[in-house]
């Protein structure tokens, strides 16, 4: 382990605001409705011409992948980025395998829970949290995967 990366005390403040976060993120978190209007500003801000995303007579269009992680925010009951006062939240990556597609017109809801220990290093703390996105009512998975998120306390900003 070098000097940069090395696991330490995480502040209270923020061990008790994930700690709060995980246990509330183990049950299913609200659900959005996608509709095709919002899927077809999507697709036009990004430029996916797929033409599994239009809507045609003999079949049902599908969410884009990315409009739904995109959507993670608004799906989590306490919104991550604004878990804790005095820390910046940042995404270092994401990480996701979707099992089955989401129709244009389901509702989606997502649970997460925390995966690492917090790692202290240089810049601020890290946690990975695991994801689930299940379709609604039945809570099918159609996605998992695993976010990254960077705590930066903000006066180091």
């Amino acid at each position: 382990m070098n000097e940069q990366t090395r696991t330490l005390a995480v502040p209270a403040t923020l061990d008790a605001a994930l700690q709060s976060f995980v246990a509330q993120g183990a049950a299913w978190g609200p659900y959005v409705q996608i509709d095709q209007t919002q899927v077809d500003i999507f697709t036009a801000l990004t430029g996916d011409d797929n033409p599994l995303h239009k809507r045609a007579k003999d079949f049902v269009p599908v969410n884009p992948g990315l409009f739904t992680l995109a959507l993670m925010p608004r799906l989590t009951s306490t919104n991550l980025l604004r878990v804790v006062n005095g820390y910046t939240v940042i995404n270092k990556g994401i990480d996701c395998e979707f099992h089955r597609s989401i129709e244009v017109g389901s509702a989606i809801s997502l649970r997460m829970k925390r995966e690492m220990m917090p790692v202290v290093d240089r810049r601020g703390i890290c946690v990975r949290f695991g994801f689930e996105i299940g379709i609604v009512p039945a809570m099918k998975i159609a996605a998992e995967g695993g976010i990254k998120l960077l705590f930066i306390a903000q006066k180091m900003v």
